[in-house]
């Protein structure tokens, strides 16, 4: 068969498109998904954020509580050999649930479903257990729930650094896993103040955290804003240029081709 004679035709990308185009794939048939203008459905694009924000802000808390323990425990050798190997464990806890069954989501979906047959209530159900599929199809895959957490943590090693090295830069020596336990707080503390880039309330969990390891306020305060500047910043730049980018693209996409002239009749 060739790519250009498929087996469906499925017109739409939305939920059920989606869906069905998904399950009809599984079976061995040759879909083509036909979309109007150029974009992730919704149910990909809810699913990718769940997982990227939920599943990165776990591995970071986790990691953070463990930096603190090894902090406070005074850094024992055999203590940190511990911590890192539990690490590792934590990182496929999230794998683990949900090839066990336990899948909220879908729980919650289903329950709206059975609570109203025929309306809006059954119509979200729905939706919320397709996002719970595709988030099963990732979180139940060991490669790629390893790939993400590898991913994620070189991500947490690189912020580390730039943490460490602002305080370098005005003369405070910060160990990276020093750094990785203050910045990882901060970084948390600023997502769940739903305040984009966590301005302000990051820098005064900072600002507090530093002089518990030694440093004195003043320069704790100004570590919070060279971070500040070489962390947010350069990535404010980038979202800004990436998301003109593709709304330029985007909109040649969809932008109508003219007829040709049929010629005078």
């Amino acid at each position: 068969m060739q790519p250009s004679d498929p087996d469906v035709v499925i017109v739409g990308a939305g939920i059920a498109g989606a869906s069905l185009a998904t399950v009809l794939a599984r079976s061995g048939l040759e879909v083509v998904v036909l979309e109007r203008q150029e974009g992730v459905p919704t149910v990909i694009g809810t699913a990718v954020v769940l997982v990227e924000r939920f599943l990165a802000l776990y591995l970071l808390a986790a990691t953070t509580a463990a930096a603190w323990v090894w902090l406070l425990l005074g850094r024992p050798t055999v203590g940190g050999l511990a911590i890192a190997a539990s690490i590792v464990v934590v990182a496929f806890v999230p794998t683990i649930a949900y090839r066990a069954g336990l899948r909220p989501l879908r729980a919650i979906g289903g329950r709206l479903e059975r609570r109203e047959p025929a309306g809006r209530a059954t119509r979200v159900g729905r939706q919320l257990q397709d996002v719970d599929g595709r988030i099963a199809e990732t979180l139940s895959d060991v490669r790629r729930t390893g790939a993400f957490s590898l991913a994620s943590l070189a991500i947490f090693v690189v912020f580390a650094i730039q943490f460490a090295l602002a305080g370098a830069a005005i003369g405070e020596s910060l160990d990276l896993v020093t750094a990785w336990a203050v910045q990882g707080v901060a970084v948390v503390v600023g997502v769940l103040s739903a305040i984009p880039f966590g301005l302000g309330a990051s820098d005064i969990a900072v600002t507090l955290l530093l002089p518990v390891v030694g440093i004195a306020p003043t320069n704790a305060a100004l570590i919070a804003l060279l971070f500040r500047a070489v962390s947010t910043v350069p990535i404010t730049i980038l979202g800004v240029v990436a998301y003109a980018v593709i709304s330029r693209r985007g909109f040649d996409a969809r932008e109508p081709h003219p007829s040709p002239d049929p010629g005078p009749k």
